[in-house]
């Protein structure tokens, strides 16, 4: 087996270290099963078709090169590690622009999934913008570099109003017989998790979708990228299930349909995916939506998101009681999902229950662990605790709230 070398904060190595830096690869699809499409998934209702979905080719954006360097870019590296050292100096000296201290400085942003000159222009990026950097510049030292995925336990997060999955990237590559990782993200995990390597043209259609999934989340039109890079990997789950969600806002229901399914197709445990489809089956057909929660129960029970889309149905039929016990399922499901948390508050305070509120809404700010996460809800949490605390009659001087803990 091959040694890998982990260089993140807190790791006893005698190579340099790189920060732990909170990291999400943006993609609605969540990866929690594998395995061959069953014959247990509903007929389709509607009539969707590829060529549909996908658009007119004459209308196409083309998906960005991920590791595209301008000479702009081979200037400034070159300024820095001189190619004339050996492979091993090279990527020492690589890696110190990486660090905390060096000078690249980068800063996380969760919705920003850039390719490798825009993140070293904007210095700033999410884990698999760090990941592309750092593979890019490698191979512009000539060094063998290549973007891995890492399998990890299935986690959630929320961006704007989209519900989004976690998956995991690292840097990857050999100087002579030994092979090293660079991992920008806040998992640690052993050198037996199983590991993925991604080729280019992956790289390319998985950023694609998450700058239209980060679109999306701002309610802009993010079809022309989603459509980008199912061009480039037509085998992209995340790719369709995004490609899903953007056809449902724009009412093309059969579209959606069809994007949704082929997403479980290639993973049927793609719970952001089934949680579309049902939603969309309770919409145009309810038979069929009973059906897939029948023959599908595993995969149901275990998406905490499915819990939440029913917690919000039922808010908008008026039966707080029934959400709350949804919402409440979610939480017990991924307790540390702090949109979860914060849906038991609204629902809470909605039913007068000003104390559960005020308990929910303390635990919502424990499951802030990330700097990213708690600046996408800084503001809803001071807007519920304004809120609740004006319905105490207690003045807005008492306001306060605090940073997730390191």
């Amino acid at each position: 087996m091959d040694a890998y070398d982990q260089h993140q904060r807190g790791l006893k190595h005698p190579a340099p270290l790189l920060p732990r830096r909170a990291a999400a690869l943006l993609a609605l699809s969540a990866l929690l099963l594998c395995g061959c499409v069953g014959p247990s998934l509903p007929p389709p209702v509607l009539a969707g078709s590829l060529d549909s979905a996908l658009g007119l080719p004459a209308a196409a954006v083309a998906a960005e090169d991920p590791f595209y360097l301008s000479d702009n870019d081979r200037r400034w590296l070159a300024a820095r590690i001189d190619r004339s050292w050996s492979e091993g100096a090279r990527f020492r000296a690589l890696l110190e622009l990486f660090e905390d201290d060096g000078e690249l400085a980068l800063e996380y942003d969760l919705s920003a999934s850039t390719s490798a000159t825009h993140t070293l222009a904007a210095r700033r990026g999410n884990c698999l913008s760090f990941t592309v950097l750092f593979v890019a510049l490698a191979r512009e030292l000539d060094i063998n570099a290549q973007v891995q995925e890492v399998s990890i336990p299935a986690a959630w997060a929320r961006l704007g109003d989209v519900a989004v999955a976690n998956r995991h990237v690292v840097a990857w590559g050999r100087i002579a017989s030994r092979a090293w990782e660079v991992d920008f993200g806040r998992f640690t995990v052993a050198t037996t998790t199983p590991r993925r390597l991604l080729s280019d043209r992956e790289v390319r259609a998985v950023l694609a979708s998450n700058q239209g999934a980060s679109l999306l989340a701002t309610a802009d039109d993010g079809l022309p990228l989603l459509r980008a890079a199912l061009r480039v990997d037509e085998d992209l789950a995340q790719g369709w299930g995004n490609l899903g969600v953007g056809l449902a806002r724009l009412g093309d229901l059969a579209g959606a349909e069809y994007a949704f399914r082929r997403a479980l197709e290639h993973e049927p445990g793609d719970a952001s995916a089934l949680s579309g489809l049902l939603r969309l089956y309770r919409e145009i057909d309810p038979a069929t939506a009973e059906t897939l929660e029948v023959v599908m129960p595993r995969l149901v029970s275990r998406s905490p998101w499915v819990r939440y889309n029913r917690g919000q149905q039922a808010l908008t039929q008026g039966d707080l009681a029934a959400a709350l016990r949804a919402f409440e399922a979610a939480v017990r499901t991924a307790p540390d999902e702090p949109w979860f948390h914060l849906a038991v508050v609204r629902t809470r305070a909605g039913m007068g229950d000003r104390q559960g509120a005020k308990r929910a809404l303390r635990r919502a700010e424990r499951a802030l662990r990330d700097e990213a996460q708690y600046a996408l809800l800084v503001e809803e949490l001071l807007e519920l605790k304004r809120q609740m605390l004006a319905v105490a009659g207690v003045g807005p001087d008492k306001l306060g709230t605090k940073p997730p803990a390191p």
